[in-house]
């Protein structure tokens, strides 16, 4: 019998996000610690939402941080 070795696992710090989209549950995924926003909206398929950050719109350069709640919802138009 072979002596298996130990696999080392390097810490990676994650982060564990609450990504919602508007009118379904939120669930809980994780990204690598320092994942931009514009990595997520990627990975989603979110472009034409409005992306906020706990509650606030931030930019796709917004740097997440652990523990973050992210939710995406239709951006309004102004006029119908």
């Amino acid at each position: 019998m072979r002596k298996s070795k130990k696999a080392t696992v390097k810490k990676s710090k994650s982060l564990s996000i609450n990504f919602g989209v508007l009118g379904t549950e939120s669930s809980r995924k994780s990204f690598k610690a320092g994942s931009l926003l514009a990595d997520v909206i990627h990975k989603f398929g979110l472009q034409g939402l409005t992306t906020t950050v706990n509650g606030t719109r931030q930019q796709p350069s917004y740097t997440l941080r652990d523990g973050d709640t992210v939710l995406a919802v239709p951006e309004v138009k102004g006029g119908c």
